[in-house]
Parts: C-alpha cells; structure tokens; sequence
C-alpha cells in the first residue's frame, strides 16, 4: 500500500456510505475521535489504511453475525454486547455485519498521541510500538474507561477537559500495556517542588473562568501532563480536576456571600467561576459544603 492511500478519519468517514449519530469532531476537548452509530445499518464495506487506531466497542447490540477481514486475518462471529474489536492503523479492512439493528462507538486513537504517550511517560521509543488486533475481546476496563469518555461527549464535556484528558491518557496506557509488543513500565514520578504548585494554584484562580488544561498546568512545573498528574495526587491527594473545582466552588460562595453588594446573579457567578451553567455549580457546591447556593446566601 502506498503511502498517498492512507486517509485521515475525515477521509475515511468519506468512504463510508452512513453517517455517525453523533461525533465529537467539533469540539475541542480531548485528542481522541468519537463516533457513535445508532442504529448501525447493513455494513459491508473496504477501507483502506488510516493513520488512526480504531478501538470499536459494540453498544446495544442485538447479538448478530459479523465477517472482519483485516491484515490477512480473517474472523467470524457473534458480536456480542460490550464486546470490542481493535483496527490497527496502517491496516485494510473489512466489514460485513447483516444485521440492521446494532449500535456502536468508535474511538479514534491518533497514531501520534500513542507514541508520544509512550516516548514521554515510560521513556521509550513510540515508533517501534505494535498495537494488536483483536476482535470479540471483552475487557472491563476498557469498557470503563471508553463509556466514561463517551458519556462525557454525549453531555457536550460537563466535567472540563482535564477530566478528558486523563481519561484518553488512562485508555490509552491500558492499551499500551495490554494490546501492544510493549511491556509498559512507567517510570517514576520525581517531586516537583512546592514553589511551583503554587504557581499552579495562581494560575488557576487567575483563570477560573477559562478552560484550564493540563498541558498548561503541567508546563508550569516543566515536566509532562501525566507525570504533573501522578506527583499532584500524590503530593496533594486529591486530582488536578478536583483541585480545580474546589477552587472554583470556593471563589463561587465569595461571591455568592458578597451577592447583595455585588448584584451578580446565581448564573453569571457560574461562569465567571469556570462552570458550565448554574446547576453544575450547584451540584458541585453540594457536593463540596453540603448546602446549596440558595442556603450559603441566606447564611
């Protein structure tokens, strides 16, 4: 195959004669591709390599007879409910599956994301990583960790996107360690000292109403996003997306406390606090004090 056939997942959503129900190609949280078909129509399709690993999870199925030819390797059977299958890029494949009724999600795992999660995280060369193909796999974690992910799209990414992003990075290090030639062993989490978690501290009350990601968190104390994660819940004992939201909830109830001299409404001290409408910060506010906005006002 030459190099000019690869396609893109634009490229290969082209090629296929349906379209997802739903998708996450236009937001702008997280690095992994989401799309949802429901219900899946009758499937009998060639696809060429992608530069893209695609991890298929069968969602609400009926049980139904599938044909998956891909690499030289040939598999028949039953798609069962929750079962997954993985397309390695830089792989043609092919798919016949009768049955008009089944639903599924595919996640677009970027070639790119996969080495540098390797090369950064456990120090080790990306490029020589083989990712496995399987078929009619059952594995609870990544059934955990793929339905977390596509529960977030399906609430257009409540819960922000450091929570995305340590989700895509725990999905794809269980795929590294259990799906691919390479045995990943991560390496220790050096200290980061405490001058710099207070700078992140800073930063974030300084941007509470923007979207804060890791990487920008994780440049602050100069080491990558997944070792700023391990050191922060070890060295803080709480994760930076919960740290993030207790900041938040504690500059909302400032200003919920000061609302009668600031006039500010419930809603606007959501979003000047970062959350996504009032009933988030409510949800969080409870969760975090036990008492409502209302309450906390009254107080």
């Amino acid at each position: 195959m030459t190099k000019d056939r690869i396609i893109s997942p634009k490229g290969r959503l082209e090629l296929i004669p349906f379209s997802p129900t739903k998708t996450n190609y236009t937001h702008s949280s997280g690095k992994i591709l989401i799309e949802e078909y429901s219900p899946l129509p009758r499937v009998d399709l060639t696809l060429p390599e992608m530069d893209h690993h695609v991890l298929i999870l069968n969602n609400q199925p009926p049980a139904c007879e599938v044909l998956y030819n891909c690499s030289g390797e040939r598999y028949r059977g039953v798609w069962q409910n929750n079962d997954f299958a993985l397309v390695p890029a830089f792989s043609e494949n092919e798919w016949v599956i009768d049955e008009e009724n089944s639903t599924c999600i595919h996640f677009l795992i970027p070639t790119t994301e996969l080495k540098l999660f390797a090369e950064e995280e456990a120090e080790i060369n990306g490029g020589n990583i083989e990712m496995d193909l399987f078929f009619n796999r059952q594995d609870e974690v990544l059934k955990s960790l793929s339905t977390l992910l596509y529960h977030e799209m399906q609430q257009s990414y409540y819960h922000g996107t450091t929570y995305v992003e340590s989700l895509e990075k725990a999905l794809i290090s269980h795929l590294i360690q259990h799906y691919t030639n390479t045995s990943l062993a991560l390496t220790n989490t050096p200290d980061i000292p405490s001058h710099r978690y207070t700078r992140v501290t800073e930063y974030i009350d300084a941007h509470l109403g923007q979207k804060i990601t890791l990487n920008e968190l994780a440049a602050l104390c100069h080491c990558t996003p997944h070792h700023f994660s391990r050191a922060f819940k070890r060295d803080m004992g709480i994760t930076p997306h919960r740290f993030i939201i207790r900041r938040r909830v504690n500059a909302a109830i400032k200003l919920i406390r000061s609302q009668g001299r600031s006039g500010l409404s419930l809603s606007a001290i959501a979003d000047l606090c970062g959350f996504t409408d009032q009933s988030h910060m409510t949800r969080h506010i409870k969760q975090e004090t036990g008492a409502t906005p209302m309450e906390i006002r009254r107080s």
